[in-house]
């Protein structure tokens, strides 16, 4: 009994990769036969466009970096006359208090 479903199931395998492969290889045929079709109507040649020069430029990275090392700068110099004095101030300020309670 354990010997016949065994074979049972083997022969149900066995349908089922067949049932696959069968379906494999149709499906196969068919993308062969898509293929076959694409190129048909796909021209071998193409029709190249002269080259030209464009006439306004394209959008240039030097523009972007030259902007950004303005804008840093800008904000050097704002860190450099404000905050360095405001920092200042404020070390001086806690010294004062540290010499104060003492």
């Amino acid at each position: 009994m354990i010997l016949q479903g065994a074979q049972s199931e083997r022969e149900r395998l066995r349908e089922e990769a067949s049932l696959a492969s069968q379906i494999y290889s149709q499906m196969a045929q068919q993308r062969e036969l898509t293929r076959a079709k694409i190129q048909e109507e796909k021209p071998v040649y193409a029709v190249v466009q002269p080259a030209v020069l464009p006439q306004n430029p394209v959008n240039s990275r030097a523009k972007r970096v030259l902007m950004w090392g303005f804008i840093g700068g800008f904000l050097a110099l704002l860190w450099y006359g404000f905050a360095a004095d405001f920092l200042k101030k404020m070390v001086y300020d806690v010294e004062e208090k540290m010499q104060e309670e003492e």
